[in-house]
């Protein structure tokens, strides 16, 4: 016999039964039986659907995660594909990468402001800076004895009129 105490409405029992038709099937001959009750073989058919949907969830994130970092880290999503690694550890390693270029890009923005700043003439004529400058280093003081030969500044020299040359056709401007 069905044991309809517990369910208040015949409208919540026809809503149980046609939310989870799909696990009723194989629940009902053990209600119908007497052998669970309905409200029993409701919550398992619940759980069930929802142990389902969890799965489905998770799923649709994988596949999500996974198609984000094809895009983002393809060689990463090769490693996953091929087994060699979990799709959490290559987003793990992802977001490592993110974190050490953005830290590459503060550091190398500190530094070319800091360098901007030095050799920034303000005032003084390109000449009169240089001058100034190279009356100042001395190289006997630091310990590993940096190269300030005439090759290495004529190699910086270029990379700066390089560099003047993207920012002046567009290619970063430094806003962004």
């Amino acid at each position: 016999m069905i044991d309809m105490t517990s369910v208040s409405t015949v409208a919540s029992c026809v809503e149980a039964a046609t939310v989870h038709r799909a696990w009723w099937a194989r629940l009902a001959g053990l209600v119908l039986a007497g052998a669970e009750s309905f409200d029993a073989a409701y919550a398992t058919a619940r759980a069930r659907k929802q142990a389902r949907q969890d799965d489905e969830r998770k799923r649709d994130a994988a596949e999500a995660n996974l198609a984000k970092l094809r895009a983002e880290a393809p060689d990463l999503a090769a490693r996953v594909d091929e087994w060699r690694m979990s799709l959490e550890d290559a987003m793990a390693e992802r977001d490592e990468r993110a974190r050490r270029e953005a830290e590459a890009r503060r550091a190398t923005t500190a530094l070319a402001v800091q360098t901007f700043d030095f050799l920034d003439s303000r005032g003084m004529t390109t000449e009169e800076q240089a001058r100034m400058i190279a009356g100042r280093l001395d190289g006997a003081r630091w310990p590993s004895q940096p190269d300030f030969s005439a090759d290495r500044l004529a190699r910086c020299a270029a990379t700066l009129a390089a560099l003047a040359e993207i920012v002046r056709e567009g290619g970063r401007d430094g806003s962004g």
